[in-house]
């Protein structure tokens, strides 16, 4: 599966390369024009019946000569808040589910 989107940033694309219910979704990811992809890794621990711990992590080569150890030390503030947001949208639906 993938998926790609445009935004004020450039945009980027994102295709899944593994999945394992259980344990872990990864995917390469590429940010606006980049010719080479970022992986992106979301996985899960259960705690106990009633918690589970999400870990989602993006690693990858700046591309980018001169400036892009500047943009590797920025890129929790660029795409932090979505790292965030997805995050609590998941949340939100596994408590729902877990409620109906």
């Amino acid at each position: 599966a993938s998926q790609s989107w445009t935004d004020n940033s450039g945009g980027g694309r994102l295709t899944f390369i593994s999945s394992t219910p259980s344990e872990a979704i990864s995917y390469n990811i590429w940010f606006a024009d980049s010719e080479h992809p970022a992986l992106s890794t979301m996985s899960y621990n259960t705690l106990n019946a009633t918690q589970t711990k999400v870990s989602w992590y993006i690693e990858g080569d700046m591309q980018v000569p001169v400036i892009g150890f500047y943009l590797a030390l920025l890129a929790d503030t660029m795409i932090g808040p979505a790292f965030t947001l997805g995050l609590e949208n998941l949340k939100r639906e596994v408590e729902q589910q877990s409620i109906n």
